[in-house]
Parts: structure tokens; sequence; C-alpha cells
């Protein structure tokens, strides 16, 4: 059984800001990642104050996010370019 893929606020909003070509993309990979098993296996865990979350990369962007095992969500936290996801 997959995770399903849920966002804050913050990444809603961030979503809602990028262009198309960017949104389609994202939501392509999230699709992928909802069928996962175990989405771990495809992210890196972060290390120091972040160290709760995991990290994807697409391309330039990265999406960060928590993956709550009890309830098999993987919550999308903050999604932006590399350069400045994780200000």
């Amino acid at each position: 059984m997959g995770y399903k893929v849920e966002f804050t606020p913050k990444a809603t909003k961030q979503f809602a800001k990028m262009d198309n070509a960017t949104k389609k993309r994202l939501q392509d990979f999230l699709l992928k990642l909802q069928g996962l098993d175990n989405p771990r296996a495809s992210g890196k865990a972060l290390q120091g104050a972040l160290s709760d979350m995991w990290r994807y990369r697409m391309g330039d962007y990265r999406i960060l996010t928590r993956i709550i095992d009890d309830t098999l969500i993987v919550l999308v936290v903050s999604l932006d370019h590399r350069s400045s996801v994780y200000n």
C-alpha cells in the first residue's frame, strides 16, 4: 500500500507560484512517489536542524518532506529552487 502525498499551506503557495511546466513535472514526480511502498528509497535524509525531514531532487528543484509512517503520509513541507529551499 502506497503513501499519500499532502501539502502544507506554505508548500501549496510555493507550488502555485511555479510555472506550468514545473508544476507538471512536480505532479508527475509526486504521483510516482505516492505509489511507492517505501518513499525513503528515492529520497535522502537530511541532517542537523532538518534531521526529521527527507529531500527529493527534481532537476534544480528540491522537495522537502516529512514522512509520517503511522498514517502513511508524505507531507510536503517546502518545494523550491535548490538555491533557496533550505532558507
